[in-house]
């Protein structure tokens, strides 16, 4: 048995049992014996958006240069027109979303995405996307886990 061989059989298997309990449910596989996708009528296409940070950035870590930080962050609605995002932080909670915003200064938005079930704290929106990778190199620097989104 060659080497490969040997580090693969393990998952060899488990893949092979799947496939039979799938069959022998009745559960039909979404792919043919050559790993071709299946045409399903009942399938629902999702919008795949840009992966989402599990990490909570703590707001006292954001350091921002602001003259007043009094700027209430606005709530954003998903429904208007989509655009590319400059986006500093995904979280599961509003609160702490808002307090990020707040901290970021005038120009940042807290936005729900329902989809996702979280809120994305946006430092700033473009129309194209040259405009974006601009912003993005500018503020690359500052935020180093920020992300570029189309939403």
């Amino acid at each position: 048995m060659s080497k490969g061989l040997k580090k693969a059989w393990p998952y060899i298997v488990v893949l092979l049992l799947l496939a039979a309990v799938a069959v022998f449910t009745g559960d039909e596989l979404p792919f043919d014996i050559f790993g071709n996708e299946k045409e399903s009528k009942d399938s629902i296409e999702l919008p795949v958006d840009s992966a989402v940070v599990d990490e909570v950035i703590p707001a006292d870590t954001v350091m921002v240069d602001t003259v007043s930080m009094e700027v209430e962050p606005k709530l954003v609605d998903e429904s208007t027109v989509k655009e590319w995002r400059l986006v500093v932080a995904s979280l599961p909670n509003k609160e702490h979303a808002e307090r990020i915003a707040t901290s970021l200064g005038g120009e940042a938005n807290t936005i729900y995405v329902e989809y996702l079930d979280t809120y994305r704290v946006v430092y700033n929106s473009y129309s194209s996307l040259p405009e974006a990778q601009n912003g993005f190199d500018e503020i690359s620097q500052q935020y180093p886990k920020a992300w570029l989104v189309y939403f």
